[in-house]
């Protein structure tokens, strides 16, 4: 009976198709850690793509499979693997709200502090603003990646589930009583101020029991130590916030004094965003950007350095906060190391080689150009952070926008951009679905880059130190926020469509139906012949008679089209790639709008 025909499974077939024919095998996949990878009706991704990033031998993967599927019978269009919408949406959507208030606040900021308008109330608006950058933007984008990947990492449930909706909750919760706090009088933001440093303190530990627990209970990985340190010098630096938050209440201001501010800052990038950053870049980036194998041997050295590093550069902060003269050497020493330690990663990493063709068989490309810009970043503001911190120690302390631009080298030229990357390549996963608009992606690279530069070279290039570039710093503004913008709206139309997806299954729609309602289809040249077909309604006919005849044969066309490109089958045929590619999209275009039965 054809339609009890066994799916051969092999290295190239993806975790959808699988999981369409048969979707019982969810067990299998989840034993192994390689859970909700795209689902029934995800991404079109090799098998062996999510089994070595998931650590996974693919041969025993494939045997257990096969295995699996020859005691069961083929499916229908079958139920979803999951039935709810992954956790990671409410953190990211939160992140993307509170960059969107925050940066545009950023640049008012700069436009009065350009008409001298600097007092206290401005003073806690800029940390407000650094607040929701680095705590809400990052902060939340950090924990909602680390609650969904950090299990999936070590193949087990996330420990102390329970505890996800509380630390969101009150993560966000910090944030915007952070903001609220400016506009309340000089008394009340004194007290709301130190609440809410508190409050993050509290979701903090929450998040860091979770992530730890998950990390300690798991097989033991070279990367673990990286995140580990992240989460260490998470609770350290909501630690200090609440240090300078009394601080501030005994003196009776509204904001924290700008020393415990700064080494609260520093230790909240470079030791909690820096850190956590690198270890999941150890973790995917390899496999994401078809690198040679990170070499292993120095990275425990290297976590050593930088973590000496940010000791040094804590204990230099709070010697500032505390007016010690010995905080310029602390603090330049733990700036060198961790320049060495990141720095040394970035570059055993192997970021910047050539992607290599690989059997991982990650053919998605978007993200590899912002992962690569934001490393570049990385080493800028590593080297310009040392370099500030050599200064002071010799008697040159930078002033407030030279530190600054250090500090938004890191946070926007690197950690957004990484956040970009990462999230376009991900959250399509995760989600189940297409990633809404490419094009609108490759656009937030060129923004974000525009934004990086226009924030951050000014001070560093002015004679002056930058004092007289407040209008200039302004105009980042307006890019960052047009990047973010662009970035929530294909998440939320990622969600709209993995939503609907949801809904539809539940009404009982066959999935190639709900692909067509809730997702737009777009053929390139890289695409199989039998993706092509599967995913546009029509194609068949169409190639069969634009000249592929061989494809009229159901054996042949079996044997051939998953094996060949659009672009290839059309160089072995004599076949014009632009026409075909214009009349395969017109037809998907129509599928899309319901004028092809």
């Amino acid at each position: 009976m054809e339609g009890d025909e066994r799916l051969r499974i092999e290295r190239r077939t993806s975790v959808r198709e699988v999981l369409r024919r048969y979707p019982t095998a969810a067990e299998v996949f989840e034993r192994h850690g390689i859970m909700g990878c795209g689902g029934p009706d995800g991404p079109e991704e090799p098998l062996v793509f999510f089994a070595l990033v998931h650590k996974v031998d693919p041969e025993r993967l494939i045997a257990e499979l096969q295995e699996h599927i020859a005691s069961v019978r083929v499916a229908g269009s079958g139920a979803p693997v999951e039935r709810r919408l992954p956790f990671a949406v409410l953190p990211l959507g939160l992140a993307v709200a509170a960059a969107l208030g925050g940066i545009p606040l950023g640049a008012v900021l700069a436009l009065m502090a350009a008409d001298g308008r600097l007092d206290a109330r401005w003073t806690a608006a800029v940390q407000a603003h650094g607040q929701a950058q680095l705590m809400g933007w990052l902060g939340l984008f950090i924990v909602g990646m680390a609650l969904h990947i950090v299990p999936r990492f070590k193949a087990i449930p996330l420990a102390l589930q329970g505890l996800r909706l509380p630390a969101v909750a009150a993560w966000a919760g910090a944030i915007a009583l952070r903001a609220g706090a400016v506009a309340l009088p000089q008394a009340s933001a004194v007290a709301a101020l130190l609440a809410a440093a508190c409050l993050q303190t509290v979701a903090a530990l929450l998040f860091v029991a979770m992530a730890s627990l998950t990390l300690m209970c798991g097989r033991r990985e070279g990367y673990d130590g990286f995140l580990l340190s992240g989460l260490v010098w998470l609770a350290a630096g909501t630690g200090l916030q609440v240090a300078g938050a009394a601080w501030g209440r005994a003196d009776g201001v509204p904001y924290i004094p700008a020393h415990w501010d700064a080494a609260a800052v520093d230790v909240l990038s470079y030791g909690f965003v820096l850190m956590f950053a690198l270890g999941v870049s150890l973790r995917v980036v390899p496999f994401f950007l078809s690198l040679p194998p990170t070499r292993q041997r120095p990275l425990p050295f290297l976590l050593g350095a930088a973590d000496l590093g940010l000791l040094l550069l804590t204990t230099g902060g709070v010697a500032r906060a505390l007016e010690a003269a010995v905080w310029a050497p602390l603090a330049a020493g733990g700036a060198a190391a961790i320049a060495i330690g990141a720095g040394g990663t970035a570059l055993a990493l192997r970021v910047f080689s050539p992607s290599q063709p690989s059997h991982v068989a990650d053919e998605q490309t978007l993200h590899r150009k912002f992962v690569r810009a934001a490393y570049g970043w990385l080493l800028l503001a590593l080297g310009v952070q040392a370099w500030l911190s050599i200064r002071a120690a010799l008697g040159q302390e930078p002033g407030w926008l030279e530190a600054g631009a250090a500090r938004h080298m890191l946070l926007l030229g690197f950690a957004t951009q990484m956040v970009f990357g990462i999230a376009y390549r991900a959250l399509p996963v995760f989600l189940g679905v297409r990633l809404a608009s490419p094009r609108l992606a490759e656009v937030t690279f060129v923004l974000v880059n525009v934004a990086a530069i226009t924030r951050a070279m000014p001070p560093l290039v002015s004679a002056e130190g930058g004092g007289g570039m407040w209008s200039h710093l302004a105009g980042a503004g307006l890019p960052a926020t047009a990047a973010v913008f662009l970035f929530g709206y294909n998440l939320q139309a990622m969600v709209v469509a993995a939503w609907r997806r949801l809904r539809k299954w539940e009404e009982g729609l066959p999935l190639r139906e709900v692909r067509a309602v809730s997702e737009p289809t777009a053929v390139t040249a890289d695409l199989t012949v039998a993706q092509v077909i599967e995913r546009v309604p029509g194609a068949l006919e169409l190639l069969i008679d634009r000249g592929f005849t061989p494809l009229a044969d159901p054996d042949l066309r079996a044997a051939l089209a998953p094996t060949i490109t659009l672009k290839g089958a059309c160089e072995l045929r004599g076949v014009d790639l632009d026409a075909l590619l214009r009349d395969l999209n017109e037809l998907a275009r129509r599928g899309q709008r319901g004028e092809i039965s």
